[in-house]
């Protein structure tokens, strides 16, 4: 149900997803298994890192709290979106092939005014996104390479162009699955050098209430959750569009899980020693080094999923692409 000025709109889940006889489906949309691991992919980037030094901040039971809290609003804020885009299909508003892009939303919903302002915010955060996943990745692998950062970078840019071409989410699953799997590597590195070296001590030797860390854990919060673009596409991916809720409460509670497993446990991994990046926890040795080049790989195959709203949102504007 879709609220409205005074109303609501009942969205039809019969035949959804299906597209006009004189538009077939040119190649087979992207499964459930598929979408969940792209969805993960989409939202959990380096922000994680920082999840350590903000329970830190606000202590373990308040940090816990807040970020349910904040996975909570994020996902309600994620499915409001999905929602919306069933809505204006069932209405018959967007091109045939029901790919309602974000700024489309904004335009339904808030006319041109709204369009633009959703046009801006959509190119200078996705964009700004890719920017620094490319100043992450330099820094830390040009240590490791024995290069310049720059180097790194430049290096790099034969692929990210031609990951950059894709124009279907649904060929991000590959790399989606490569990129979890790095990331779940370098979570279970840091998990067994703190176990190992620096085992948690008792609860109550920690903080668990500290109110002067709230904007901090806000800021980092709302970052680690956010990829209301990125689902937009990747619901269009999918072959049966109708399972793209479950497949975001599925992705939401997994991260949840990982973000409060990785944030607390790091913090009691170090203590008031947990550092901005956790990277410096980890000291010099070979660690540090698999940890930073599995986050790398993770953020690289990110990087083309978070380009994507961006580059249709511009080539909409240019009134060029397959629109």
């Amino acid at each position: 149900t879709m609220p409205g000025a005074g109303a609501s709109y009942e969205v039809d889940m019969s035949g959804y997803g299906a597209l006009p006889e004189n538009k077939p489906l040119t190649r087979r949309g992207a499964g459930w298994t598929d979408s969940f691991s792209t969805v993960i992919k989409s939202v959990v980037g380096s922000g994680i890192l920082a999840l350590p030094v903000a329970f830190k901040e606000t202590g373990l039971l308040l940090g816990t709290l807040l970020l349910i809290l904040m996975a909570f609003v994020s996902l309600y804020s994620h499915r409001i979106i999905i929602l919306t885009i069933w809505a204006l299909r069932e209405q018959g508003k967007g091109p045939a092939n029901g790919k309602i892009e974000y700024q489309d939303i904004s335009s339904q919903t808030f006319g041109s005014i709204g369009e633009g302002i959703s046009a801006f915010a959509a190119i200078s955060t996705q964009l700004g996104g890719c920017i620094a996943f490319l100043v992450f990745i330099g820094e830390n692998l040009a240590d490791s390479a024995g290069v310049s950062p720059s180097m790194v970078v430049i290096s790099l840019m034969p692929l990210l162009a031609a990951m950059a071409l894709i124009r279907d989410a649904g060929w991000f699953a590959p790399t989606s699955h490569i990129g979890n799997a790095a990331l779940v590597l370098a979570v279970s590195t840091v998990f067994w050098y703190g176990f190992t070296e620096s085992p948690p001590g008792p609860l109550e030797s920690y903080d668990q209430v500290r109110w002067t860390g709230l904007p901090i854990f806000f800021g980092i919060g709302v970052y680690t959750f956010s990829a209301h673009c990125e689902v937009v596409s990747i619901e269009q991916a999918m072959e049966k569009r109708e399972q793209f809720l479950s497949v975001l409460d599925m992705s939401f509670m997994f991260i949840s899980v990982l973000y409060l497993a990785f944030g607390a446990l790091c913090y009691m991994f170090f203590g008031l020693e947990t550092s901005d990046i956790i990277f410096n926890n980890l000291g010099s040795s070979g660690f540090v080094v698999f940890v930073k080049i599995c986050i790398s790989v993770a953020l690289l195959v990110q990087y083309p999923i978070v380009l994507l709203p961006a580059s249709i949102t511009i080539e909409s504007l240019c009134k060029v692409g397959d629109r």
